[in-house]
């Protein structure tokens, strides 16, 4: 069983979709290019809901998405099973990528997102959290003598909202 973001906080149950198509506009974004991709799960992010929600998306080994929707600070598959186990496609480790929103704006992992990390890190090539024109990533490897490694990359991207 595969419950990213696992603790013990119920997701919402009451979720107004503003966007009932916002999963296939994710999913159709996949094969753009990745800013694209990224540029269109935060835009679902913060308008295809009744309020900002975070978002994730997990990118399995064959490339299909496996997409769910939370609160404005919590996501996990709970509740959203369906996604995971009524697709034609059984999601196959590891995982390329593991990406989702912080919509209140920052992005940086979080002490539960730390913990999931630590849990999945052997399962996984990456995870990006994405924020108002951020966007952070933990790239996992395995060095040419063996060793693990995580390479952290931050991008903060010029709005021309900038203050004079």
């Amino acid at each position: 069983m595969v419950i990213l973001k696992s603790i013990e906080t119920e997701p919402e149950q009451d979720i107004e979709y503003k966007n009932p198509h916002w999963r296939e506009e994710i999913i159709q974004s996949l094969d753009l290019h990745k800013e694209l991709f990224y540029d269109t799960i935060w835009a679902m992010s913060l308008t295809a809901f009744d309020k900002p929600r975070e978002v994730q998306v997990l990118i399995d080994a064959k490339g299909h998405p496996f997409i769910s929707v939370g609160s404005p600070g919590f996501v996990s598959f709970k509740g959203q099973d369906d996604e995971l186990y009524e697709q034609n496609a059984k999601m196959q480790f590891p995982l390329k990528e593991w990406v989702h929103t912080h919509p209140f704006g920052k992005a940086f992992f979080s002490g539960t997102d730390l913990r999931t990390i630590a849990i999945y890190r052997n399962h996984m090539k990456e995870a990006t959290v994405l924020g108002d024109a951020e966007r952070m990533t933990i790239k996992f490897g395995v060095g040419y003598n063996g060793e693990d490694y995580q390479e952290f990359v931050q991008h903060a991207f010029i709005t021309g909202e900038e203050e004079e």
